[in-house]
């Protein structure tokens, strides 16, 4: 569209799939994505590292098409320390077709012990108890229909001692707070983001599971940094330590590029704060949550 205003148009090629803006920008969020799993894991394995146990037993909840298992299994076996360690690791999905993906993008670890899981993460986990000594969980919990009863299950199947990784959307953080406070002040606010009924959420699919149609919903549970903390204490986590906070939206969403540019520059500011302010400002909720032997 000749007429079209600039910046509609750069902002038309960030948000389309198909365009190699996008896919930019998306190679960004992975890159950002993968650097963040492998501080938080390295941090994690470190410490687990440091009770001298002869077998490590990870688990990814929710482990997608394999992409940060594959950065897990590589870190797991360059590490100085798991020469000698049996490693196992366990992969959850709901998606068959996501499994496939992550047997083949695997397929070079198989000498080593992988185990995958489809199951639906909404009904109670067919993990046995105290069985994992890392648990990782990205961007999966903001759909999960009752995320107190999902950690309680996980919790269960932690050993003693171990450590549990998470990421999430960080929402209404402090840039989404300012950008909604005309909707508080119209009264609109509860209406334009009351809480839907997940099973009436548009954006939930179905995929088969046991000859069973299983929900996989869309982003109902979205919450802040420190909610999400509170929830993790009540189940019985402690917080051992907050990542970082990230605030470019993967694939850039429909933005003009001024707006963009602004998004990095917010992600910049907020990644040089302390975590305890960060928290409220950045787009991502990330920490470590151990299990401790009481």
């Amino acid at each position: 569209n000749i007429s079209m205003n600039p910046d509609k148009q750069v902002a038309v090629l960030l948000s389309d799939e198909d365009s190699i803006f996008s896919d930019y920008l998306y190679f960004y969020f992975r890159i950002y994505k993968k650097n963040l799993i492998k501080k938080l894991f390295s941090k994690a394995l470190d410490r687990i590292l440091e009770q001298e146990i002869e077998e490590i037993s990870v688990a990814e909840i929710g482990s997608g098409n394999g992409y940060d298992a594959l950065n897990i299994m590589n870190i797991l076996v360059q590490h100085s320390k798991t020469k000698n360690k049996k490693i196992k690791l366990t992969l959850a999905e709901g998606l068959k077709s996501s499994i496939e993906k992550s047997k083949d993008l695997l397929e070079e670890f198989n000498h080593f012990e992988i185990e995958y899981l489809q199951m639906d993460f909404n009904q109670s986990l067919p993990m046995k108890s105290g069985i994992f000594d890392i648990v990782i969980c990205t961007e999966v919990i903001e759909h999960i229909k009752n995320p107190n009863n999902f950690l309680k299950e996980i919790f269960r199947t932690q050993k003693n001692d171990s450590y549990f990784i998470l990421t999430t959307d960080n929402s209404p953080n402090l840039l989404q707070k300012i950008k909604r406070f005309p909707l508080l002040l119209s009264g609109r606010y509860n209406r334009k983001y009351k809480k839907v009924d997940p099973d009436l959420d548009p954006d939930t699919f179905y995929t088969e599971m046991n000859n069973d149609q299983i929900p996989i919903y869309g982003h109902i549970n979205l919450k802040t940094c420190t909610q999400w903390e509170k929830i993790f204490k009540s189940v019985g986590y402690t917080i051992s330590s907050l990542g970082t906070y990230e605030s470019v939206r993967r694939g850039g969403g429909n933005q003009s590029p001024p707006v963009l540019f602004f998004y990095f520059f917010w992600s910049t500011i907020s990644s040089l704060l302390p975590s305890f302010l960060s928290k409220h400002i950045g787009d991502t909720t990330a920490f470590i949550a151990s299990k401790r032997h009481h």
